[in-house]
């Protein structure tokens, strides 16, 4: 078996390097920031995760990958492949469609994806043409993945506009006639295909918590390979993808199509973990006192991390940087005078000793603010444009505006719901804005803050110490501090770009705050509805130890006729218990674990389900005999708030003494002045921890998301 994998990665669009003609971009392509970094992830990835050599991993970035490029590539792959082959192929970039009247789907166009060379006139690479080129793979009997980190439409996007890169664009309006078969469907063939988007969904572009651009999806798959327990099944793979991706871009949904055998396999025929010093990492290089470790983010090595010799346990050494994402440099660890006689050379094999927490990506926050009072504007603002026949917004969260106009940078800039935007002078009189918008236009206002009160918030966070960042551009916020003119005042609430009543039923996350009034004093209110959002963001983006997941997952049964509730719908009404239910097939014996159940309802609140009071939780019972599944005593009633909740499953090798640090109302969490390392940890999620670095071990965190509805 030969593991064979072809990325393609495209951030420039702009042809600038290749062969030109006339330019033609009708279709307003645009670059992208983060589609070679997710290629070089995955690279990295494969390599140091799942066994994949260097010389058969095939990169294509930004101007390579032309259409020839990634057709010729492809079917060289083909032409490789044999029998039980492992092949990957890996697209980052936009994606679109073209019309096509003989098609056989409803709607007569086929799916693209967008070479590098399409503005200079080259066309986009069919569903079909992959379609081929796919079934000729498994033609020869080798298995075949997918991953498609795009989607196909560039159009209009839901809420509050957001200039945020999205990964597709307007269709190609050359007809393609093709009435030619392109074979069956991979996926019914045995290959596993999983793509960023749903077709009516856009595919979005993020950022780390170091700031780097990646592909939504393609970074939540990442951490989902990185964190995979041996030989992991692609489905439960998928879902930690789709979880992370659904605590941070709520409008995304990914798709796996599979044939449920192929779905249940191991993900690219399993990673590394199998192998004998599966946690171990080499050491590359010494240089003095400062020592490079083959292994680093890939392996869940942290800053501040303490590794073991796997020959000499008295031989530790602490990790001070991360170098990317498949190294790290340490240094010895413990007593110069003891250490004196010890000696590290290239080659040499490391374990995981402790894992140090690293800090939760912060909540970004946008704080729009001025100087001057814009209020007579903007009331000027809504008068003309209700009597021009232009829509105003008061909720964008309620009603999908086609047009934002926000105040940045001294002036006034138009966002379209297609992120086209254009800038208007602070002098630019109302009238003139509101002529630039077509008939019917919605436009929602985003009303700046007064410079007070965004210090008293600033003074705040000062105070508080919120995991939250400030930044400058809100197209990269998770929230912004929003303004509107509603009736005859200005109301302000924490607002989720890009998402709109329908995301209401995905999103982790609150669609927005209750609108306020900016009175004296109001920052402080403002800055406590923030606190609560970034407990929120830290419990849906905390990390756990590698090696440490538990086999079991939270799963729910519906009393009434002891249904598995496999819709992540709960009802009004009905009866539920939480049950711990085996990802696969249990090992033979397995290590028993302390088991805490507790859920983040809609409102923020964490609630601990299970253990009621000090009772044996510590599952499975016969680690000899571990059982497919077990029921905790802890039954529910779905019941208010309505909206999306969590279910987390924490599962400890040490009890904890205060299990009420899960509990909290709102962002105020029971705290003790004694506390372990892991709960020192648990009660300072949503709190920016300073370079404060908790060591622990022996604990997994898992996320079940559902949604509560009323029998209406």
């Amino acid at each position: 078996m030969v593991k064979r994998a072809l990325l393609v990665g495209i951030n420039d669009y702009s042809a600038s390097t290749i062969a030109r003609s006339a330019i033609r971009n009708p279709r307003g392509i645009n670059n992208l920031r983060g589609a070679v970094m997710d290629v070089e992830t995955a690279a990295t990835l494969l390599a140091g995760r799942y066994g994949f050599t260097a010389s058969n991993i095939i990169t294509l970035k930004d101007q390579q990958a032309t259409r020839t490029a990634i057709l010729q590539a492809l079917g060289a792959l083909a032409s490789k492949a044999t029998a039980h082959d492992v092949i990957l192929f890996y697209y980052s970039g936009h994606g679109s469609q073209v019309f096509n009247p003989q098609s056989t789907e409803p709607d007569r166009r086929d799916e693209t994806i967008v070479p590098a060379d399409a503005i200079l006139g080259a066309a986009d690479i069919r569903d079909k043409e992959l379609r081929r080129l796919f079934n000729a793979i498994l033609d020869r009997g080798a298995q075949l993945t997918v991953v498609l980190d795009s989607c196909h439409s560039g159009s209009a996007g839901r809420g509050m506009p957001s200039g945020l890169p999205v990964r597709g664009v307007r269709p190609d309006s050359r007809a393609v006639i093709d009435g030619a078969g392109a074979g069956p469907r991979p996926e019914d063939r045995g290959a596993v295909i999983l793509a960023a988007a749903q077709d009516f969904d856009l595919a979005w572009e993020t950022l780390d918590a170091e700031g780097k651009m990646h592909g939504a999806f393609s970074w939540a798959l990442a951490r989902a390979m990185r964190d995979a327990t041996p030989n992991e099944t692609t489905i439960d793979t998928f879902l930690r993808a789709q979880a992370r991706l659904r605590a941070e871009r709520a409008d995304q949904d990914p798709v796996l199509a599979a044939a449920p055998n192929d779905r249940v396999r191991p993900f690219l025929a399993g990673n590394n973990d199998a192998a004998p010093h599966h946690n171990a990492v080499a050491v590359r290089a010494v240089d003095g006192d400062r020592i490079v470790l083959q292994g680093g983010w890939i392996n869940g090595i942290t800053e501040g991390s303490e590794l073991r010799s796997a020959s000499d346990p008295s031989l530790e050494l602490i990790v001070t940087a991360l170098i990317g994402y498949g190294a790290c440099e340490a240094r010895l660890n413990g007593n110069p005078e003891r250490l004196a006689s010890k000696a590290v050379h290239s080659g040499d094999l490391f374990e995981m000793r402790t894992w140090a927490a690293p800090p939760s990506p912060p909540l970004r926050v946008a704080l729009p603010a001025t100087a001057t009072a814009l209020e007579p504007f903007v009331r000027q603002l809504k008068e003309i444009a209700v009597r021009t026949g232009v829509r105003w917004t008061e909720d964008p969260t309620s009603v999908s505006p086609t047009h934002l106009l926000r105040y940045r940078d001294a002036g006034w800039e138009l966002v379209t719901d297609d992120r086209q935007r254009s800038r208007f002078s602070k002098e630019t009189d109302a009238a003139t804005i509101i002529a630039a918008l077509p008939r019917n236009a919605r436009l929602f206002v985003q009303v700046p803050l007064s410079g007070t009160t965004v210090s008293e918030i600033e003074h705040e966070h000062e105070e508080s110490g919120g995991n939250i960042t400030f930044v400058s551009d809100p197209d990269v916020a998770d929230y912004v501090l929003a303004g509107r003119f509603a009736e005859d005042s200005v109301e302000y609430a924490w607002v989720r770009p890009g998402l709109a009543v329908d995301d209401a039923r995905r999103s982790v996350l609150p669609l927005r705050t209750t609108w306020k009034t900016a009175a004296e004093d109001s920052g402080a209110l403002f800055y406590d509805d923030l606190l609560r959002l970034a407990r929120i963001h830290g419990w849906q983006t905390m990390d756990a130890p590698p090696d440490s997941a538990f086999p079991y997952v939270m799963a729910v049964r519906r009393l009434r006729d002891g249904a598995w509730v496999e819709d992540s719908l709960l009802h009004e009404g009905e009866n539920y218990r939480l049950c711990l239910r085996a990802r696969a097939t249990p090992s033979p014996t397995v290590a028993r674990r302390y088991v805490y159940a507790f859920l983040i309802d809609s409102w923020g609140r964490g609630i601990l389900l299970y253990p009621a009071s000090s009772v044996e939780n510590r599952f499975p019972l016969d680690a000899a005999a571990p059982p497919s599944e077990i029921a905790l005593p802890a039954s529910f009633v779905a019941s208010p708030p309505w909206g999306v909740d969590t279910y987390f499953l924490l599962s400890t090798d040490e009890p904890l003494p205060n299990p009420w640090v899960l509990e909290w109302n709102g962002v105020q969490t029971r705290t003790r002045d004694t506390a372990s390392p892991l709960e020192t940890l648990l009660s300072s999620v949503g709190q920016k921890r300073s370079g404060q670095r908790i060591k622990t071990r022996g604990w997994s965190l898992d996320r079940l998301i559902v949604e509560s509805l009323p029998s209406h």
